[in-house]
């Protein structure tokens, strides 16, 4: 029987012809005035007007969702800001102006380096240059990570905080 089976396949299998949408309702439209009770005719075929509108419905939620990730993603990169500011040019402009006064000073060496740094800011000089920067704003954070800043962290245990 098995035999049979696969002498079957191989030499009398047809593949499928896979028509067009367009051609499916060509061929629906001609035979349409033809055949009796269209009804029964077209049982087993797909619907090919609910599936226009299905594929439709899928594009515009696809696009709903596209456009909600791109609103999303925005959101999360302002939120992760170090500042809350209320005008933000006016902090941000003084905050520069802290550091570029700090630098006319004289209470920052020279080079490259990082605020917490000692060789960076004189220890004296810090706590002025933070007063400073952080005119304007409402909520003034340092050494947190992002995810950290509008939250408390509490850690569960492990090394996972939540």
């Amino acid at each position: 029987m098995e035999k049979l089976d696969r002498y079957l396949q191989e030499h009398f299998d047809l593949p499928a012809k896979n028509p067009s949408e367009e051609a499916q309702r060509r061929w629906r439209k001609a035979v349409g005035t033809i055949v009796k009770n269209r009804r029964r005719r077209f049982r087993w075929v797909p619907d090919l007007d609910r599936r226009s509108l299905d594929k439709a419905k899928v594009r515009s939620t696809q696009e709903k969702i596209r456009v909600a990730l791109y609103v999303q993603q925005a959101a999360l990169i302002f939120s992760d800001a170090l500042f809350t500011l209320n005008v933000f040019e006016r902090s941000m402009g003084y905050a520069t102006a802290a550091f570029v006064l700090a630098v006319l000073e004289g209470s920052t060496q020279p080079g490259v380096w990082f605020p917490e740094e000692p060789e960076g800011i004189a220890i004296e000089s810090r706590k002025v240059l933070l007063e400073r920067a952080s005119q304007g704003t409402t909520n003034f954070v340092m050494n947190k990570a992002p995810w950290m800043i509008e939250t408390d962290p509490k850690e569960v245990g492990l090394g996972i905080y939540v």
